[in-house]
């Protein structure tokens, strides 16, 4: 879990820290300088989905309606396919093998663990498909000379906050994180959770004050 703390001896001065284990919290308990001022815990969630519905297998070159619905062939003929933007997507993964994602510009894969929130980069991988398909939705390559992302040049920062179709409070806190130290100018969170949750609040409006436009997903369900 983690919790946000205050220091006794400052005016209003507030930190936050995550507590992983008992000992953390009874040394934060017994120090005299730090009072707690609230405490979330990490909650796990699943987010409803359709299990008969996946990732596609192929791409009919006839059908690329996605690109023209928003007219963005017009923003194409005058140059602008998203270079120096970078985007943030917090999803489940994205899969570097998949052909329409050769040769996006990924400038960055963050691992982040759910239960504790430790974050690795290892090699690019999905956990199930779905942040696969928002990241070639955004930024699918030309293979077969057809436009497939509305914004082939963006550069991306995958954080893989969810394992398929589960995540926790933790896991997509830090991914917003990583957005905001990586300079996100957007950021997606194409997925909803039923009910109304403040633990993200900090964390989104410290991204709006940088500068960054934050897009989630609202009653998305299927």
């Amino acid at each position: 879990s983690f919790r946000t703390l205050a220091p006794r001896n400052s005016l209003g001065a507030v930190s936050e820290t995550r507590i992983v284990t008992l000992e953390d919290l009874q040394r934060l308990e017994n120090d005299p300088d730090i009072s707690v001022m609230r405490v979330w815990e990490n909650e796990f969630f699943d987010f409803p989905y359709d299990p008969g519905i996946g990732a596609v297998t192929a791409a009919s070159n006839e059908d690329n309606w996605g690109a023209l619905a928003v007219g963005a062939e017009l923003y194409w003929g005058r140059g602008a396919r998203g270079q120096g933007i970078k985007v943030g997507i917090i999803d489940s993964g994205f899969d570097h093998l998949h052909p329409n994602l050769h040769g996006a510009n990924l400038s960055k894969f963050f691992d982040i663990d759910r239960k504790s929130g430790a974050v690795s980069s290892p090699e690019p991988y999905d956990s199930g498909w779905h942040g696969t398909h928002c990241a070639a939705i955004l930024c699918g390559q030309e293979i077969d000379g057809v436009k497939r992302g509305i914004a082939p040049d963006v550069e991306l920062v995958v954080a893989k906050a969810l394992v398929g179709f589960q995540g926790s409070e933790v896991s997509v806190q830090k991914a917003l994180e990583l957005c905001l130290d990586e300079g996100c100018r957007i950021v997606s969170l194409s997925f909803g959770w039923p009910g109304m949750h403040d633990v993200w609040h900090d964390a989104v409006r410290n991204l709006i004050e940088s500068g960054c436009l934050v897009f989630a997903g609202c009653g998305n369900s299927f």
